[in-house]
This record gives C-alpha cells, sequence and structure tokens, in this order.
C-alpha cells in the first residue's frame, strides 16, 4: 500500500528555484529553535545517565546504562550533523543564482 504524500495541510510544493529556496530558508528557521532547546537537554540527560552509571557495579545492568549513553551521544552527533547540514543547504541555495533556463 503507497500513501500519497499529498495532504491537506501541505502547501503546494513549489517547483521553481525561488520557491524551493524560500521552502528551504522555511524549513531551517523551524529547525533551529527544535535544535536550540532539545540539545541542552539530550546533552543534560546524557550527563545524568553518566552520573548514574558511576554508582553501578560491573555487570549487565552498567552495560544496558553503557548502551544507553552511547545511543545519546550518537543522538546528538545526529542532530547536530542534521543542523549543519540544513544550515549548509540553505546558505548554498541562498548564495546560487540558477541560470535563466533553470528556473
Amino acid at each position: 500500500m503507497t500513501e500519497s504524500s499529498d495532504t491537506s495541510d501541505t502547501p503546494a510544493k513549489p517547483q521553481d528555484y525561488a520557491g524551493l529556496r524560500a521552502e528551504l530558508a522555511a524549513l531551517a528557521d523551524d529547525f533551529t529553535p527544535v535544535i536550540t532547546e532539545l540539545w541542552p537537554r539530550l546533552e543534560d540527560h546524557k550527563y545524568r545517565w553518566e552520573l548514574h552509571s558511576y554508582g553501578l557495579a560491573e555487570g549487565y545492568d552498567k552495560l544496558v546504562v553503557s548502551d544507553i549513553i552511547a545511543l545519546l551521544i550518537e543522538a546528538l552527533k545526529g542532530i547536530g550533523v542534521a543542523d549543519s547540514s540544513l544550515l549548509e543547504a540553505h546558505v548554498k541555495a541562498k548564495s546560487h543564482n540558477p541560470s535563466p533556463g533553470a528556473v
């Protein structure tokens, strides 16, 4: 079963460069506050798991907590990469002037 990507709450999808660039700018603007709020919360949560792990004896519980910490670190890295890539795409789109035939 294939789900349609056209939903009623999605604005018309622009096909021209200027429209796509504007949509990308809006995505970057929407993503920045999410990162600003989420990053410190994840960092704090990771830190609290690290503190919790110090009181655990070697064994399965400590291994599980270590895995959780590693996954939180990967989440932080992934968010950083996503933020950086989105901003890089935005800057590239903003700085490019397409040739008249490509618009």
